[in-house]
């Protein structure tokens, strides 16, 4: 909430809590900060002419509002730092080396290529994935960031980044109150205006109107205005107040990193193989998290497959028929 009223202010989407800004339409300068104030420091501003904007969630404002079913769903997209390029059986590894990300290289024959993978740590960079991934491959060299394959047949090399995702445990609403803390009434009302104008006119990714904001972990805060007041009392100390009162629903969250796929593959009952099959050795204890092809073991034997596509054949061909006849009828 801090970067909403900050932006409402103009004050720029990098500003951080509690640095000095002007709201540019009146020339006041300001600051927006979460919590109460300190008397010092109210004091001070408010004899520089600083009006102050403070996000108070109240004592003992929450509820319990728990009703989601348990549920994954994905965080912000995560985006590798590491590059790979490819040109004919050359591939070129660039970027930055990071935890967090697999690098995958294949060859071969589509349905019996050889498939290999790498899990990078906090140390590893586009030298050290292109020599760890030449140690998995039997008959390939590598030169610096340079890996060479053994063959150039249909080469595909990629990678992926551990995506997030978060489970709601919990969910709750908290009463936040918004206080501007201004030296005269004309610094309250268009400090105070632009921010209550900032939390009313709030607009979703795709430029739409909506009352809910996002958070760091994915997912999204509801705002709801409860009622706005002015207080005048304080005026003998060069304090003009305003307060404009939200009830703000969030959840309480698990976190979790999850793998990417690099490849698919598998087999249908054992027989005829598809896709790309992981050959490279486990890597440590991150088997689960280093090895992105999965082996499908189908209950389905080839002649239960094409069974299955002729029944299905069959029906078509006898809706149409169907359809045809009524058509004809009318």
């Amino acid at each position: 909430m801090v970067a909403i009223a900050a932006s409402s202010l103009g004050l720029g989407s990098s500003y951080l809590g509690g640095a000095l800004g002007v709201h540019a339409p009146s020339g006041t300068k300001c600051r927006v900060f979460r919590g109460w104030p300190t008397a010092g420091a109210l004091n001070d501003d408010l004899a520089s002419g600083v009006a102050g904007v403070s996000i108070f969630p109240v004592p003992r404002g929450t509820r319990n509002m728990t009703r989601h079913l348990l549920k994954w769903r994905s965080g912000p997209t995560v985006t590798p730092t590491l590059t790979v390029s490819v040109s004919g059986n050359v591939v070129t590894f660039d970027g930055r080396g990071s935890a967090g990300q697999v690098a995958g290289v294949r060859f071969g024959p589509l349905a019996l290529g050889n498939a290999h993978s790498y899990r990078l740590t906090y140390f590893d960079t586009p030298i050290t994935v292109a020599e760890q991934l030449s140690a998995r491959i039997p008959g390939s060299t590598f030169a610096a960031n340079v890996l060479t394959l053994p063959s150039d047949l249909f080469v595909r090399a990629t990678v992926v980044a551990d995506q997030p995702a978060w489970l709601e445990t919990r969910r709750q609403e908290q009463q936040i109150w918004v206080i501007g803390w201004c030296p005269n009434p004309a610094a309250r009302d268009a400090v105070m205006g632009a921010v209550d104008a900032g939390f009313s006119n709030m607009l979703d990714q795709f430029g739409r109107p909506t009352n809910q904001f996002a958070l760091p972990d994915g997912s999204n805060a509801i705002l709801r205005y409860m009622n706005t007041s002015t207080d005048d009392a304080p005026q003998q100390a060069s304090l003009w107040r305003r307060d404009i009162r939200y009830r703000v629903e969030y959840p309480t969250t698990l976190l979790q990193q999850q793998p990417g796929m690099i490849f698919g593959g598998g087999h249908i009952d054992g027989v005829s193989p598809f896709g790309d099959l992981l050959t490279s050795d486990p890597q440590d204890d991150q088997t689960l998290y280093a090895i992105s092809g999965v082996m499908v073991a189908s209950t389905l034997s080839k002649t239960q497959v094409s069974d299955a596509l002729s029944d299905i054949a069959a029906l078509a061909t006898t809706q149409t028929a169907n359809t045809l006849s009524a058509a004809a009828s009318h």
